[in-house]
């Protein structure tokens, strides 16, 4: 559901095709029911197992399988010469608010296992005996932060402290009453197909908090399959429960395999032929992968159950302390970045956004305003290259040679809209010393980023400025137009 999903979206952000409508609600019952099979199999899991080897097995189905992917997309990226870019923060899967995730499908797992260290520390606690309590005290905290919150529930990469309270939790919260209600004989065979016929009408309405209700239903169409495939004869051979073995695999592997086929096609392949071969190309990778992956856990896991309690302790200890570190970390940078995107706004409020489609006027708008920037600062727009994808890539260098400490940010208009924002992260010792300031080669002060798609009929040129959040703004000079518009 999420592949097929995704092939449609990207047809369309690479090659102008408009995905059916409607079709974003099989990604979210896809998801919803991800979670919701997670909920059941945790719920089961958690009061068989002991918690440190619980969290081990979690940790080592999640870990080395995700880390190869982003390795091998990497490596592909390279030879191709596309960018790549990877946040070590990012690669943590702890929750820590809006990062760079080089697969583009991360925020899933950062739930799932912000999930697991929930319930290993619950396990850790002797409370599994009122999971389902607690599953429903949790239903409850989602419901109040629906209403209460209703600006966070966009939000899939958020801080830790937010992410209790986001109706994308429903799947694994209500998927934690399932094995109950299994037990209690009250599930009937029927509830699964009436959830679909559900999911598939309201899919075609919109009645607001779409993850709630997505999760909810998630949980009965998956008990109801739980409860129809226990009275199913086991097949001798079963392609569903193989592909069911690749499904990490896939959900890793898919956005970067859609998007390579996309951008490697040549122009003017027919839309579907290419969405069916996206397609293939996708359980072509998760059989490769999905084996390779299969073979690891199996493998990773006896390493665990053979583990000495010592260095099993020791080595999830210091991962719950590391998994705290960063998302503290995370909270206070969000934080952060919230209260400078809010001054950086107040200051471009001052600009009549009229003035911000091309450079002249741009200008003009900033010395009316009062916000000229200091004579100290300075930059430089090196490259705005549109990509067949719509996003345009942004490069160049900013620095205030007063001060190279400053933090600065770079903001790119197309058509008077601001597209992206960003600060400069790279080093560049070939403009310090073209500036002859070798002092500053170790400064971060270029930058690189990708902004959403535009297109080229709202305009032939971007409008790049330098903003220090102490109230100064700068057009950059150098490339305005942009390369890969007629």
């Amino acid at each position: 559901m999420v592949v097929v999903y995704h092939a449609s979206h990207y047809l369309g952000v690479y090659r102008g095709v408009p995905p059916l409508p409607r079709l974003s609600g099989l990604g979210l019952y896809g998801v919803s029911i991800f979670f919701a099979i997670s909920g059941y199999l945790m719920a089961t899991l958690v009061r068989r197992t002991d918690p440190l080897v619980f969290m081990a097995h979690r940790l080592v189905r999640i870990y080395p399988t995700f880390l190869i992917v982003v390795a091998l997309y990497g490596a592909i990226s390279a030879l191709l010469s596309r960018p790549f870019v990877l946040d070590w923060v990012a690669l943590t899967l702890v929750p820590a608010g809006p990062r760079i995730y080089a697969l583009d499908v991360e925020w899933t797992l950062l739930f799932e296992v912000s999930f697991y260290v929930a319930l290993f520390l619950f396990s850790l606690a002797g409370w599994t005996a009122r999971l389902e309590r607690a599953a429903a005290a949790w239903l409850g905290l989602i419901v109040f932060g629906a209403l209460a919150f209703p600006a966070w529930q966009g939000d899939l990469t958020p801080p830790i402290e937010r992410l209790p309270l986001l109706e994308a939790c429903t799947g694994f919260a209500a998927g934690l009453m399932i094995p109950a209600a299994l037990r209690s004989g009250r599930v009937p065979r029927w509830s699964a197909p009436a959830g679909v016929v559900a999911a598939l009408v309201l899919i075609f309405l919109d009645l607001g908090h779409d993850r709630l209700i997505a999760g909810l239903l998630a949980a009965v169409i998956v008990a109801g399959a739980i409860r129809i495939d226990r009275g199913l004869p086991g097949a001798p051979v079963n392609p569903l429960k193989t592909l069911g073995d690749w499904s990490y695999a896939l959900y890793l592997c898919h956005v970067p395999t859609i998007r390579l086929a996309y951008e490697l096609a040549p122009a003017g392949t027919n839309a579907a032929a290419l969405w069916l071969f996206a397609v293939a190309a996708c359980l072509a990778a998760s059989a490769a992968i999905g084996s390779l992956d299969v073979w690891l856990y199996r493998r990773s896991r006896r390493f665990v159950d053979r583990c000495a309690a010592k260095p099993l302790r020791l080595a999830i200890a210091a991962y719950v302390v590391l998994f705290a570190t960063v998302a503290v970390y995370g909270s206070i940078d969000t934080a952060a970045k919230v209260r400078r995107a809010a001054q950086e706004q107040a200051i471009l409020a001052r600009i009549p956004a009229a003035s911000l489609r091309n450079a002249d006027a741009a200008r003009a708008a900033i010395e009316a305003a009062g916000l000229k920037a200091r004579d100290t600062l300075r930059g430089e727009v090196s490259e705005v290259q549109r990509l067949e994808s719509g996003i345009l890539a942004v490069r160049g260098w900013l620095v205030d040679l007063g001060a190279p400490d400053r933090d600065l940010s770079v903001v790119v208009f197309h058509g008077g809209v601001q597209i992206a924002a960003a600060r400069p992260w790279r080093r560049r010792p070939d403009v310090a010393r073209a500036l002859g300031r070798d002092d500053i080669a170790g400064a971060r002060i270029g930058f690189g980023l990708g902004t959403r798609p535009v297109r080229c009929d709202d305009a032939a040129e971007a409008v790049i400025l330098g903003l220090d959040p102490a109230g100064g703004v700068a057009v950059l000079p150098g490339r305005t137009a942009i390369a890969g518009c007629p």
